[in-house]
């Protein structure tokens, strides 16, 4: 079997696998199956993403171990041990995520003035106010955005320097 069908064939199977969750969504709203859920997603979009926009193997590799080390310590954060240093201002931004969404639902009054850094905690509060209050979810929106930079350190360094 040709590579490229293969790849056809894994991009199929998880097309399907999304639409089965996407239909599971608001039965498991606010529990840490939907954590999973959107783990499972954003896995499946990188996938997708290394396998169509993502010519370069160095690019890939790199990628995928940026992605298997800050997702190993988002994980171990959330369900092992919380790593040293990190609750800082995670707290106030989930704080003001959750403040955000429950303005949104209807059932608070206005939060605080989001502006400067708290405008994370709004990006926060649209990922609560569709799947719930799941303290997963922001830190894997921070995994995938650490990944996004290195992608985009890569890509600058490669215009710059015009070396891989």
């Amino acid at each position: 079997m040709e590579v490229a069908n293969l790849n056809k064939i894994i991009v199929n199977i998880m097309v399907f696998a999304i639409g089965i969750l996407i239909g599971l969504v608001p039965l498991t709203r606010g529990t840490d199956y939907i954590g999973l859920f959107v783990l499972f997603l954003g896995v499946c979009s990188f996938i997708v993403f290394l396998f169509y926009c993502c010519g370069d193997s160095n690019i890939r590799l790199i990628l995928t171990i940026a992605l298997v080390l800050r997702l190993g310590l988002a994980l171990c954060q959330a369900y092992i041990l919380p790593l040293p240093g990190s609750t800082a201002d995670a707290v106030t931004f989930e704080r003001m995520g959750w403040e955000t969404a429950q303005f949104w639902l209807g059932s608070s009054e206005v939060p605080v003035k989001l502006t400067g850094a708290y405008i994370y905690s709004g990006l926060i509060g649209v990922f609560y106010y569709i799947f719930g209050r799941v303290a997963f979810i922001p830190q894997l929106v921070n995994v995938f955005l650490g990944v996004g930079i290195v992608f985009v350190v890569y890509k600058l360094t490669l215009a710059i320097s015009d070396s891989k």
